[in-house]
């Protein structure tokens, strides 16, 4: 038989290592799993997204060290503050975003089909949904990818961009001399010459997508040339291509350059009837012709009266002739006009005369 005290003994103690488990589990509860940064996950993804350009799923590891709320940050210079990589991006894609503009395609919709070797200019309009301004003098388009169609590798924009604002953006092209599909890509570049583009996270390029088909062929059999026969050939233009505008806008049509300091041949103004009209300036002459295209004998023959053209009268696709203040023969089509913008896109072609 056991001895009572020793019992007791026993009890005491067994009931002391219980309570003293219980007080344990109370007081240290367990490890939770680390926290993880939405944030940094999901431009992690958009990271991923830009530079394969394939869809990804989103997969969030629970224990990924990887995923840390405090980026890791490389010491600068001794004296020079460290920016978070994180704060940068973010300034950075906060400033310079576009958005495509209703519509982006002003001029040349993709597939346009386009006779071998013709010269066309391509029009984009793009909406600044950033912070910056685009200025003129440090922002524009680059050729980023694809063919180049003869188009230089940067245009600069023509005029200030504020935030919120629409900008309509001309490209002069070439068509290659071979058939076929081509496509050019670019993008916009900032004053620091990064390049950004459209989309969620600005990589997306703009484009412009051409079918280039044959030049016609006649018969085949080349005219036999008559000894008394006199051909005067038509003289090369000065300047060509399409012009973009806005109220208030000023062109050279001697070179195409939107509101110069001298040279003012037409004005897009608003007259005091409230009325968009074309004026021409400093001795410039402008005409009404028709839908039909003009040769430069047809403008010269029609006169040039001294008087503005309403907007109301030219439908798109109309042709208007003009006589510049420098004396040279022209014609100009409007291909585009929005009501709502309001702006236009004038088709130019100024011929020279010795």
């Amino acid at each position: 038989m056991a001895k009572p005290h020793l019992i007791f003994a026993f009890s005491l103690g067994l009931a002391g290592l219980m309570f003293a488990s219980g007080c344990a589990a109370t007081q240290t509860p367990a490890p939770l799993p680390p926290t993880i940064s939405l944030t940094q996950a999901y431009q992690t993804v958009a990271a991923r997204l830009s530079q394969t350009g394939a869809a990804l799923s989103l997969t969030l590891p629970v224990t990924s060290p990887a995923l840390s709320e405090t980026p890791a940050v490389s010491p600068g210079p001794p004296g020079q503050a460290t920016a978070s990589p994180q704060d940068a991006a973010s300034d950075a894609s906060t400033c310079d975003q576009a958005a495509p503009g209703i519509p982006i395609d002003i001029t040349i919709p993709d597939d346009t089909q386009i006779i071998a070797g013709q010269p066309f200019t391509k029009v984009w309009r793009l909406q600044n949904i950033g912070i910056c301004t685009w200025t003129a003098a440090e922002y524009g388009v680059a050729w980023f990818s694809g063919e180049q169609l003869g188009a230089p590798l940067r245009v600069a924009l023509t005029t200030d961009v504020p935030p919120q604002r629409t900008v309509d953006i001309a490209v002069d092209m070439v068509a290659p001399n071979q058939p076929g599909t081509y496509q050019s890509n670019w993008k916009l570049y900032n004053a620091a010459d990064v390049l950004f583009g459209i989309g969620p996270a600005g990589g997306s390029p703009i484009w412009v997508r051409i079918v280039v088909v044959p030049q016609p062929t006649g018969s085949g059999v080349a005219p036999s040339p008559s000894p008394t026969a006199t051909h005067t050939p038509t003289p090369p233009p000065i300047t060509s291509g399409a012009i973009v505008l806005q109220p208030g806008d000023h062109v050279d049509l001697d070179n195409k350059q939107v509101n110069p300091s001298t040279g003012v041949d037409l004005s897009f103004e608003t007259n005091q009837k409230g009325s968009l009209i074309l004026m021409p300036a400093s001795g410039a002459r402008l005409g009404y012709y028709g839908a039909e295209t003009p040769d430069m004998g047809e403008c010269q023959a029609g006169g040039f009266p001294d008087e503005a053209i309403a907007l109301v009268d030219l439908a798109v696709g109309d042709y208007f002739c003009y006589q510049t203040n420098q004396g040279f023969p022209g014609r100009a089509q409007l291909t585009n006009y929005n009501p709502d913008a309001p702006a236009i896109v004038l088709d130019i072609l100024t011929w020279y005369l010795p």
